[in-house]
C-alpha cells in the first residue's frame, strides 16, 4: 500500500478503531456487572428463608450468587425454589406492576401485608393441585378466604410472559381485569415475592407508584458503578492497545503494516475476547451454583453433626430416663432437625412435645429427643445410634428417611440392623416415609423417592413394625398453605401439618398409646 492511499485511509481505520474500542469495552463492562449482579449486592430484598432459626441449605445462597438474576431477572426458581423476598421498604402503594413468566410446572404469588396480620395474595399456577386465586395468608402461611380469580389456575395460564398489575384492590393481567383481592391497600405494608416449585419463575421490570405519587421501578439489572466500571473498561482496552502499538514498532517503522492496521487487528481481537466473555457468562456460567458461595456476612443457622452430638449430650445425659417419663427419640436428617422452622419452638418433633404434654395426663410427661442431623443417612445414623445414643433407652425410636439416602441397598441394610438392634432391647420401632413436594418434580426424582419408602415399608413388613406415610397425608394438604421451603424443607405452617399428621397416625398404632388426644 503506499503512503498516500495508507493516509487517505487513516481517518476511517481511525473511526473504526474507535467503534471496536467503545464496543470491547461495553462488553467488558456489562460482563463484569452481570458477575457482580446478586440479590445481596441488589440491595433492595430481602429473603424470608434467611434468619429462619432453623436454616436451610442454599437459602443465603440464594442472595449471594449470581444465580438468581442471571441475563438480568429475577428467577425465584433458583436455589430449589420456593422463596420469599419481600421489597426493603415499607410501602403506601396505589399500584403495583411487573411481568411474570412460569415457563412450566409451579406458582407465582404478589403478596401485600406483614407478619402481624398477614398478607393479601394473588396466586397463579400452573401446577395441578395447586389452584390459584385471590386468598389471605395467616401469619404462619395458612391460606383463608380462597376465591378463584378467572386466568390464575391451571390449564387457564400459559408459559409465556404476562403482565400483572394489583390497582386499589382490582387486580389485572395483560390488561384484562381479573377481579378483586382484597381491600384497597392500606399504608404500612409489604411487598412480597413467593414462588412454589424448584423450576423456572421468572419476574421482571417492578413497578410501584405509592400514593404521594413516588415512583419505584426495579429491573433487576446492576447499573451500580456502571460509569466507573464503564471507565475502567475502556482504559484498559486502550491501554491493550498501547502495548500493541509500541510492541508493533519496529514491523511499522520498516513499512511492512500501518500503525492504522495494526490497531485495528488488535481491536479486533480485544472485540472477540469480550464478546466470547460476555457471551459465556449470558449462556453459561451466571446460571451455575457454585459449589462453595460467599456468605457474606450472612449467618449460618444450619448446624451439623459436630455441633448436634455435643449438644446433645449435655442436654440429654446418655442415661435411661427418670420413673414415669416417656421418652421418644427421633431419628432422620434436616427435616427432622427442623429445618426451615421460624423459630426454636416451630419443629414438628417440638410441637409434638409440647402438644403431648399440654393435654396429657398429670404425671406423666412425654420428652421427645430431636436426634435429627442435617444431610445425614440410615448407614450414617446407625453407628451413632448403636453406639451412643441407644443408651438413652427410650420406649419407642421414629425414624424420618428416604430423601437423602441415594443407595437403596445400603439404607435397607441400615433399616434391617436398626430395628433387630432395636428388638433386642425392647425398644418399638416406627418408621415415617419422609414426606417431599411432588410439585415440578421430574418422574425420575419421584421414582426414586418412591424406591425409598418402598423399601421402608418392606422393611416394616418383615420386622412386623408400623410405617407410617406422612408423605401421601402432607400432598393430600398441599393446598392449605405455603408448607415447603424446597423439596423436603417445611416452612413454619408445614410443620405444623407434619406434627398434626405424624400425631394422628401414631395415635393409631397399638403398641404405643399416650392415652389422651395429641393436639400439637
Amino acid at each position: 500500500m503506499s503512503a498516500d492511499s495508507r493516509r487517505s485511509a487513516g481517518p476511517g481505520l481511525v473511526l473504526v478503531n474507535v467503534l471496536l474500542a467503545l464496543l470491547a469495552a461495553g462488553l467488558f463492562a456489562k460482563t463484569w456487572l452481570q458477575v457482580g449482579n446478586t440479590l445481596h449486592s441488589n440491595g433492595h430484598w430481602k429473603s424470608a428463608k434467611v434468619g429462619l432459626s432453623h436454616g436451610i441449605l442454599g437459602s443465603v445462597s440464594f442472595l449471594t450468587t449470581r444465580t438468581a438474576l442471571f441475563r438480568e431477572r429475577l428467577d425465584l426458581g433458583a436455589w430449589h425454589g420456593h422463596h420469599e423476598l419481600r421489597w426493603h421498604e415499607i410501602l403506601d402503594p396505589e399500584r403495583i406492576e411487573l411481568r411474570f413468566r412460569l415457563p412450566g410446572e409451579g406458582t407465582f404469588t404478589v403478596m401485600l401485608g406483614d407478619d402481624r396480620v398477614g398478607f393479601d395474595a394473588v396466586r397463579f399456577s400452573r401446577s395441578p393441585g395447586l389452584s390459584g386465586g385471590c386468598f389471605r395468608v395467616a401469619p404462619g402461611g395458612r391460606f383463608e378466604g380462597h376465591t378463584g380469580l378467572l386466568g390464575s389456575s391451571p390449564g387457564e395460564l400459559d408459559p409465556e410472559w404476562h403482565r400483572f398489575e394489583w390497582r386499589s384492590g382490582q387486580v389485572f393481567l395483560d390488561g384484562k381485569g381479573l377481579g378483586s383481592c382484597g381491600p384497597t391497600p392500606r399504608a404500612g405494608v409489604q411487598l412480597a415475592l413467593r414462588s412454589t416449585a424448584g423450576r423456572k419463575a421468572w419476574v421482571d421490570d417492578l413497578r410501584i407508584v405509592t400514593r404521594d405519587g413516588r415512583v419505584i421501578e426495579e429491573g433487576f439489572a446492576n447499573r451500580r458503578g456502571a460509569a466507573a466500571v464503564g471507565l475502567l473498561a475502556l482504559l484498559l482496552v486502550v491501554g491493550a492497545a498501547g502495548v500493541v502499538w509500541f510492541g508493533s514498532n519496529a514491523t511499522r517503522e520498516r513499512g511492512e503494516v500501518s500503525g492504522g492496521a495494526v490497531l485495528l487487528l488488535a481491536q479486533l481481537v480485544l472485540v472477540a475476547i469480550a464478546a466470547l466473555s460476555f457471551a459465556t457468562e449470558w449462556i453459561y456460567l451466571g446460571r451455575l451454583h457454585p459449589e462453595q458461595p460467599d456468605f457474606a456476612g450472612y449467618e449460618n443457622h444450619i448446624e451439623y453433626e459436630g455441633e448436634i452430638v455435643p449438644r446433645l449430650a449435655r442436654e440429654h445425659p446418655l442415661v435411661p430416663p427418670a420413673p414415669g417419663v416417656r421418652r421418644i427419640v427421633f431419628l432422620g436428617s434436616s427435616q427432622t432437625w427442623g429445618s426451615g422452622a421460624a423459630t426454636a419452638e416451630e419443629p414438628w418433633v417440638t410441637r409434638l412435645e409440647r402438644g403431648w404434654n399440654e393435654t396429657g395426663p398429670p404425671g406423666k410427661p412425654v420428652e421427645c429427643i430431636n436426634a435429627g442431623i442435617p444431610a445425614f443417612t440410615g448407614p450414617q445414623i446407625l453407628p451413632l445410634w448403636k453406639e451412643t445414643w441407644s443408651a438413652w433407652a427410650p420406649e419407642l425410636v421414629v425414624v424420618d428417611l428416604g430423601n437423602n439416602d441415594r443407595d437403596p441397598e445400603a439404607l435397607e441394610q441400615a433399616l434391617d440392623e436398626l430395628a433387630t438392634f432395636n428388638e433386642g432391647r425392647g425398644i418399638y420401632t416406627v418408621f415415617v416415609l419422609e414426606p417431599n413436594t411432588i410439585e415440578a418434580r421430574g418422574e425420575e426424582s419421584l421414582a426414586g423417592l418412591q424406591e425409598r419408602h418402598d423399601i421402608l415399608r418392606k422393611v416394616g413388613v418383615r420386622h412386623g413394625l408400623p410405617v407410617l406415610d406422612l408423605h401421601e397425608a402432607l400432598v393430600a394438604r398441599r393446598d392449605e398453605g405455603f408448607l415447603w421451603w424446597d423439596r423436603v424443607h417445611l416452612t413454619s405452617f408445614g410443620h405444623q401439618i407434619m406434627a398434626e399428621e405424624l400425631a394422628r397416625l401414631l395415635g393409631a398404632v397399638p403398641p404405643f398409646s399416650l392415652d389422651h388426644s395429641a393436639r400439637p
